[in-house]
């Protein structure tokens, strides 16, 4: 039988390879993800999970079913208005204390805590009225770190994803959610 302390330091050597694999295989763009900390939707994206999101329901619908769909979610919190720390951002789910009107236009301040190291990020989410329905754009920035090895497009990535599942589509003589 193998003496276990004389292979301590392999165990110790795998684990880190194996760590550094995880964090390689999570890079979407090696060019990016080391040196930038945000990320934000933006109509000329190539990647369409990262464009505006267009959507059938008027701006206050569309922050209340957002809201709604983020409410079961662990990794989700609504920010108040005005309040920023991360211990106690969280507010009641069902007020309308985390909507932020300015004329028709809603503002949203979520925060996404990742999974592993549970990092806060702050995704900033704006809702403009668009003809029939509204235009949903947003922004992803992390708190900490120069990079975010992908982090923040897959917030917006998540984010684009339960809008599409959540709301309706943009009425038919208009781009479908893109």
């Amino acid at each position: 039988m193998p003496n276990l302390f004389a292979l301590t330091p392999y165990l110790a050597v795998a684990v880190v390879l194996l760590l550094l694999a995880a964090i390689a295989w999570r890079v979407d763009d090696w060019g990016r993800d080391w040196n930038t900390n945000h990320a934000e939707l933006r109509a000329d994206s190539h990647d369409p999970q990262l464009r505006p999101v267009r959507v059938a329901e008027s701006p206050r619908k569309a922050a209340d079913r957002l809201t709604a769909a983020l409410a079961g979610r662990s990794d989700w919190s609504i920010v108040a208005p005005g309040q920023a720390d991360d211990e106690t951002s969280e507010v009641d789910r069902t007020s309308d204390e985390h909507v932020v009107p300015s004329g028709e236009t809603v503002r949203l301040h979520l925060t996404h805590r990742t999974s592993v190291f549970r990092f806060v990020d702050d995704v900033l989410v704006t809702i403009q009225p668009d003809g029939e329905g509204s235009i949903i754009a947003a922004s992803s920035q992390s708190r900490l770190g120069k990079g975010d090895l992908g982090q923040n497009p897959r917030n917006l990535r998540e984010l684009v994803s339960i809008l599409r599942s959540e709301l309706s589509a943009y009425p038919k003589r208009g781009p479908t959610l893109s």
